[in-house]
């Protein structure tokens, strides 16, 4: 009994983790936790941690982070975690991304 009530506590919060938005305070619309202003889709179409194009993961959801204002998209929950321990290093990957989609004819 005592088991089964172990399982089913991580099994729910496991499902709670799961529902959560990438980052805190970023709802699934974009706006922070305050309902202030929403943050700005950059709009890549590349995840920048592991340069999969968003939502070709066959068994996972794509997910977006947010940054200084701004949702960067990723190809799974595992590049949000990846993606937060140095932000800096893959938004600079997400503008070589869109800069060069800009260059490149429509």
């Amino acid at each position: 009994m005592r088991m089964a009530l172990v399982l089913m506590s991580v099994v729910g919060i496991l499902i709670a983790l799961s529902s959560a938005p990438a980052v805190a305070g970023a709802g699934p619309d974009g706006k922070t936790a305050g309902g202030s202003t929403p943050a700005v889709d950059v709009g890549n179409k590349i995840c920048p941690v592991t340069g999969e194009k968003i939502g070709s993961m066959e068994h996972e959801k794509a997910t977006k982070v947010e940054y200084k204002g701004k949702l960067y998209n990723l190809c799974c929950p595992m590049c949000a975690a990846e993606f937060k321990k140095n932000p800096a290093k893959y938004v600079k990957v997400v503008e070589k991304e869109l800069e060069s989609s800009k260059k490149k004819p429509s």
